[in-house]
């Protein structure tokens, strides 16, 4: 298994706790009731409601959720397969992947909403398997908010407060507190239908943050947002998170979404894990062909071998990260920012240039993409990107890429 850096260091001082007033609740294991002291013993946070906003204290201990050998299966499809990896407490992990390869399911498990058919899920050391959803302290946040539609703001963040035994003065304190956290405090008395989606998010997001969790769970929450909305709810969340030092695990299909948030990213395919790494190592050192194509776009070449270099239309590519060591290597990829526009044309190019002619030109605003058809491999096209201003070719000119020795990555 891997551990993984948490995001920043954070002080060990606490602010003294308020004195809550003793309230009785009744314990959901045994039915009976019980005194606020009994109560916090439940929490797997192990704080009592203070009226501040920061993380859980944990006394010495480190909070590291541990996934370990995790199975799931349904019918003859296994959705999670022998799935293991660690998170250091404080640390924003994104499970990034296509459509169908485990990383909702995988979420489910954690959160305790499914049932892993093998392995476990280990936080500060405690096996959580038999620890039903609702008394792990995990923070849940889905796609489709779940707000009750009759209920205000301010009544959505406390109701999970309320399940919990909390009064009702504390509960509307830290309803009032949420709401402010997640810039909403004069929307507190509004229904969920009086607000815009990226509203309800946020009143989503303080209801899963309200009592404290020692777990951060997205699914997808920003998927159902436009894009403007989308890209200011991402930024605030990953401010929240790193002011709150919560360790955070989000779903995610969008790799730009991935990208600016996760301090690790965790590539799924078929249930299977491809690549754990920092985002800026998944992009520049991707571990196999899915990674490369997965995380942005990747330019993937048919090559074979020419001595020293590479052959690829008509072309010797030069690769320093080449070893001749490593066997057939039948592909190269490089980024499209990577690429440059040479000034030579023509059958006799020097080696790492590529004669091509050009086949689309897409303004992008900050950015041109441009896609070239080399002129003896037809059937494959390169894509690069020209920023700023610049001479935009025409479709149909000809245009000559230089593909740098050091960009070009052996896919395995």
């Amino acid at each position: 298994m891997r551990a993984f850096p948490p995001i920043s260091a954070r002080s060990s001082t606490t602010s003294t706790s308020k004195q809550r007033p003793t309230t009785e609740t009744r314990s959901p294991a045994s039915g009976r009731r019980s005194s606020n002291a009994e109560r916090d013993r439940w929490n797997l946070s192990g704080r009592r409601y203070s009226g501040r906003i920061h993380p859980p204290s944990r006394g010495t201990s480190i909070l590291t959720l541990a996934i370990d050998d995790l199975v799931k299966t349904f019918g003859e499809v296994k959705a999670v397969d022998h799935v293991s990896f660690e998170v250091e407490e404080g640390a924003f992990v994104c499970f990034l992947g296509p459509s169908g390869c485990g990383k909702t399911t995988l979420l489910r498990i954690i959160a305790g909403l499914e049932q892993a058919d093998t392995g476990a899920v280990r936080l500060g050391g405690v096996d959580m398997s038999g620890v039903p959803a609702r008394k792990r302290n995990f923070g849940v946040v889905f796609q489709s908010y779940s707000l009750f539609p009759n209920m205000s703001a301010q009544r959505n963040v406390g109701y999970g407060l309320e399940c919990r035994g909390w009064s009702k003065s504390e509960r509307q304190k830290r309803a009032c507190e949420m709401l402010d956290l997640v810039g909403l405090a004069d929307q507190a008395r509004k229904l969920p239908s009086e607000m815009s989606g990226g509203q309800q998010q946020r009143v989503a997001l303080a209801r899963a943050l309200a009592p404290n969790p020692s777990l951060l769970l997205l699914d997808e929450p920003l998927s159902a947002l436009d894009a403007k909305v989308r890209d200011t709810l991402r930024q605030e969340i990953r401010s929240l998170q790193q002011r709150l030092g919560i360790t955070t695990v989000m779903v995610t299909h969008d790799q730009d979404e991935a990208l600016a948030m996760a301090d690790t990213i965790v590539v799924l395919n078929g249930g299977k894990i491809e690549q754990i790494g920092h985002p800026r190592d998944l992009y520049t050192r991707p571990a196999s062909a899915f990674v490369a194509g997965f995380i942005g776009h990747m330019n993937v070449l048919p090559v074979t071998r020419n001595g020293s270099g590479f052959h690829f239309s008509n072309t010797i590519l030069d690769v320093d990260e080449a070893d001749p060591g490593q066997g057939d290597i039948r592909s190269l990829g490089i980024r499209p920012e990577a690429i440059e526009v040479a000034s030579s044309h023509g059958a006799n190019a020097p080696r790492n240039v590529v004669p091509g002619e050009v086949r689309a030109v897409t303004f992008l605003g900050n950015l041109t993409r441009i896609e070239v058809a080399p002129d003896a491999q037809k059937d494959t096209v390169l894509t690069l990107e020209l920023h700023g201003a610049c001479d935009i070719p025409k479709l149909g000119d000809g245009l000559s890429l230089r593909l740098p020795s050091h960009a070009l990555k052996v896919l395995p």
